[in-house]
């Protein structure tokens, strides 16, 4: 049953979760990009900024890296097909979906992090 349900879903949205991982990495670049002036700013007006926001841009900068390059690797995964290319392996396609899905939400919770900093 699950197998017909993936193949609905990918028939309709092949790469939506993909897309949205796209969308919440923007969305950490851009709160990484707010901390960051943050911190820039506090150091301008000679005042200390928590050290905690400086991890957490690092850390912020290493999710980004890291999330696109899955990315990169999710979409040439997805061009594979099954039986000598006439259609798309939607096996594959589920395990990428899951693995953008999880991607996405851990990105997700790195951003809502960000709001302790601001």
């Amino acid at each position: 049953m699950e197998f017909v349900s993936g193949f609905k879903r990918y028939m309709l949205k092949p790469d939506s979760k993909v897309q949205n991982l796209k969308e919440q990495i923007e969305n950490l670049r851009y709160q990484r990009d707010r901390v960051q002036h943050f911190i820039d700013v506090s150091k301008e007006k000679g005042q200390e900024f928590d050290q905690d926001g400086k991890i957490w841009v690092n850390r912020a900068e290493e999710k980004i890296k890291e999330e696109e390059e899955t990315v990169k690797n999710l979409e040439a995964q997805a061009k594979k097909r099954c039986f000598l290319g006439l259609c798309p392996n939607l096996k594959s396609l589920d395990l990428l979906n899951k693995k953008a899905e999880e991607d996405a939400q851990a990105v997700l919770e790195l951003i809502q992090q960000a709001s302790i900093f601001i």
